[in-house]
Order: structure tokens, then C-alpha cells, then sequence
């Protein structure tokens, strides 16, 4: 049975260490690839195995506690801005559509 992914999860997975930086250029990890799709799915209507992701960008710092992300998904011919922020109390994730120019 599949579990499901938390925030949480998310969080243990992108936080790893006490700071950091994904540049839009970089690959990050296989598992941190699976849970934005897994992120971006909620906010896209599209499955995780039916979401491509582009233009990564995440930082974090420990000493603020603060954490934030942006990366785009696509699915069914459909580009989604996606963004994560995490301060102290509060965290949220969105994605919403890239209107064509």
C-alpha cells in the first residue's frame, strides 16, 4: 500500500541540512523531484507520473528558520507556477496557470 506524502515529509526531504540552494540550473534529487510532483499534483489536477518539472529554484535558511521554492510543472499541454514557503508557524504551496502569451 502507498503511503502518502506529508509536509512534513517534504520539509525532512528539501531540509536536510541547515542551508541551501537549488539554482534553477541544478538537478536536485530524485526523491525531492517525486515529492514536487507529488505537491504540484494537488494544485494541477494532474497525477504525479503526468507532471514534467522545470526551472527549480528552492533556499533555505536555518538561522531564520524561513524556506521558500518556485518551480513549474507541466501536464496535459498546461504550464503551472508552483511555489512552497515555510516560516516559522506557517507553511504553503501553490500552483496556478501560466497564462500564454
Amino acid at each position: 500500500m502507498r503511503q502518502p506524502v506529508t509536509k512534513s515529509a517534504f520539509y525532512i526531504a528539501l531540509i536536510g541540512v541547515s542551508t541551501f540552494s537549488i539554482a534553477a540550473t541544478e538537478t536536485p534529487p530524485a526523491n525531492v523531484l517525486n515529492l514536487l510532483k507529488f505537491v504540484s499534483a494537488g494544485h494541477t489536477g494532474c497525477l504525479p507520473g503526468e507532471i514534467d518539472l522545470s526551472n527549480i529554484d528552492m533556499a533555505q535558511d536555518a538561522r531564520s528558520n524561513l524556506w521558500g521554492g518556485l518551480w513549474n510543472a507541466t501536464c496535459n499541454g498546461k504550464l503551472y507556477l508552483c511555489t512552497a514557503v515555510r516560516t516559522n508557524d506557517s507553511e504553503s504551496f501553490s500552483c496556478a496557470p501560466v497564462p500564454s502569451k
